[in-house]
């Protein structure tokens, strides 16, 4: 598969580093470039990109607001996909309705949400923040778990055991 935009050379080898798939999107994850594309559907945003005329993109699209920006990790609910950055930073974008992207939260663009970070900054239990920092991200279905350094787990979406955010 060729990447679209930024063809492999035998000096700068392009590779794929990651992939993951919701419910009918995928996104991948490439390596050294640390640029992320996305396919599949996007009725909700999923894909990172603004509205298409389908909401169907057949064909790879590169999410361009991580240019620059050096991901560490990616991963894929059903509707939404979330994406941490070397630096820590969550971007959550795609389908909010069971609060999975933090409530208030989701939608067409990557952003980082500032009312999830804000709630976890309030449950936290005074640890300084290198051990609040998030080192793991995980989407399932309706759902976002966050790990930080420290090893406490954040939950936020569907659940009838947990609230949004929530930590155990």
């Amino acid at each position: 598969m060729s990447l679209p935009f930024y063809p492999s050379t035998s000096s700068n080898p392009e590779h794929i580093s990651s992939i993951v798939a919701g419910a009918s999107h995928f996104l991948i994850l490439t390596f050294p470039s640390s640029r992320l594309f996305s396919i599949g559907d996007n009725r909700y945003g999923q894909l990172g990109i603004p509205h298409s005329p389908t909401s169907i993109t057949p064909s790879l699209i590169r999410i361009d607001t991580f240019d620059g920006i050096r991901i560490a990790q990616i991963s894929a609910g059903a509707f939404h996909s979330v994406v941490l950055t070397e630096g820590g930073e969550v971007y959550l974008f795609g389908s909010d309705k069971e609060g999975q992207c933090g409530g208030n939260g989701g939608g067409w663009e990557p952003a980082t949400n500032e009312e999830l970070q804000a709630s976890l900054e309030e449950m936290d239990d005074g640890q300084d923040e290198e051990t609040n920092e998030i080192v793991q991200v995980c989407a399932a279905g309706e759902s976002t778990f966050l790990r930080t350094r420290a090893g406490e787990l954040w939950v936020c979406g569907a659940s009838e055991c947990f609230s949004s955010p929530y930590m155990y």
